[in-house]
């Protein structure tokens, strides 16, 4: 009755360490679970897997290959089952399924090899412990599983690094090591036995913490650099915004200084001090040419950016071209978010060509049009090929196109960027009029 409760005890652990492999799997490759069903429903169906898989390997009493065939079967369509529990295409369920049944077989098939190699009589008292093999297959397919997973996150995040994946590996290998030596401990009496298998049981348990403390860890860094890339967004957004206010300030100021100046230049000429309205029209005409928009097309968005940008190429010697035809009716974009995307397009041009020294080429153009169907701003500009940043997938425009990415993105429009003829483009299309070309 003693050894039968521990049988039951450790056979409970095996299947809950079991479904947390497999969730482990699962929720790296799907990433979202159906949140139409309930977690307990969830977990509910993990557990009818192990109960399946129970019933498939004690009462299929047939032969040598044939027992193999039905519960490999049996294994693969459970698991294809349960992969309708996450959001994914049939493609990548049959592909998951598949592959977590080849894992499995290989563990075994890797254990039994490994065993192979152990001295006759050492090898003969670990096979004759069915706990301490199944042990030992659990965390060396726990072991193919992490291999997995790591391979995964690291195509999905730059944080994954070596220290990690050897901290992820390092417990079920170290657990493994420890099961074996646990094979050939004296099982005297019941107290050793109850020791060693309550020592499997808490390796087991172990490999599973482990893998969460980890697991959080990463998450916590990933969550540190995203508030990091939040908090510079909303500063770099804040700033782009301000200029877009102060810009309209200085028109505004403008046309309330128009007055002042008429009452000037009419005392000047009352007294006959001609020289003195010529200096002073020469410094208005200054000051607005550093204040008022070069561009005025109605859009303060456009007029406030592409003028401030264009002051600030003339004052580096970099040739800024426009070609802005626009429909105000058919830029239905906040201007807040238009303020981000064209603020970061005109921003990324202007430093690129910053870096370029003279005699090379330096120029950006700024082409904006509407259509009846949509916004199109074209930004394009000469650049250093050794600033080219292949890796990120952002090429030159790296800082902050992430940001208009999103942006476009949130308003149902596309971006894209290429090199063509040694100038680097960036377009963005934003829809305008979608009810309206519903309809039709």
């Amino acid at each position: 009755m003693y050894k039968r409760r521990f049988i039951m005890i450790y056979t409970l652990t095996s299947d809950i360490f079991d479904i947390f492999t497999m969730n482990i799997f699962f929720n790296t490759i799907f990433q979202k679970r159906n949140k139409n069903i309930p977690y307990p429903i969830f977990i509910s169906f993990f557990v009818l897997y192990e109960f399946i898989g129970f019933i498939t390997n004690s009462y299929f009493n047939l032969s040598g290959s044939k027992h193999l065939y039905i519960v490999s079967l049996v294994s693969i369509l459970t698991i294809f089952l349960l992969t309708f529990l996450y959001n994914a295409n049939l493609k990548l369920r049959l592909l998951s399924a598949i592959s977590y049944h080849v894992l499995g077989g290989l563990s075994e098939v890797v254990i039994y090899i490994i065993i192979s190699y152990f001295p006759k009589e050492d090898r003969a008292k670990i096979l004759s412990q069915n706990g301490i093999c199944l042990a030992i297959s659990q965390i060396l397919f726990f072991v193919f599983i992490m291999f997995a997973v790591l391979f995964v996150k690291r195509k999905k995040s730059e944080l994954l690094t070596l220290q990690y994946s050897i901290l992820i590996l390092f417990t079920p290998v170290l657990t493994n090591i420890l099961i074996l030596s646990i094979s050939n401990a004296p099982k005297n009496n019941i107290f050793h036995k109850t020791m060693n298998t309550l020592a499997i049981i808490g390796l087991l348990a172990a490999n599973i913490v482990n893998y969460f403390l980890l697991d959080s860890l990463l998450k916590v860094k990933e969550l540190e650099i995203t508030k990091k890339q939040l908090n510079d967004k909303l500063e770099y957004q804040t700033k782009k915004y301000l200029l877009l206010s102060t810009t309209y300030k200085n028109s505004r100021k403008i046309i309330h200084d128009v007055k002042k100046h008429y009452f000037f230049i009419r005392e000047c000429l009352h007294k006959q001090h001609y020289s003195e309205i010529d200096d002073y029209i020469n410094t208005s005409i200054g000051d607005m040419e550093q204040t008022f928009n070069r561009i005025n097309t109605g859009n303060l968005v456009i007029d406030s950016f592409v003028s401030n940008y264009m002051m600030l190429a003339e004052h580096n010697n970099i040739v800024f071209k426009t070609n802005i035809k626009v429909d105000l009716d058919n830029i239905q974009i906040s201007d807040y978010d238009f303020s981000i995307i064209l603020g970061n397009l005109l921003d990324n041009c202007y430093n690129a060509c910053e870096k370029i020294m003279p005699p090379r080429k330096r120029e950006i153009d700024v082409d904006i049009f509407t259509t009846e169907r949509e916004l199109v701003i074209h930004l394009y500009n000469t650049f250093l090929p050794d600033t080219i940043k292949y890796d990120d997938d952002e090429l030159v425009h790296g800082y902050g196109t992430a940001n208009v990415f999103n942006i476009t993105h949130t308003n149902r429009g596309n971006y894209n960027n290429f090199i063509k003829e040694n100038f680097y483009h960036a377009v963005v299309t934003i829809p305008c009029n979608i009810d309206k070309y519903k309809k039709i």
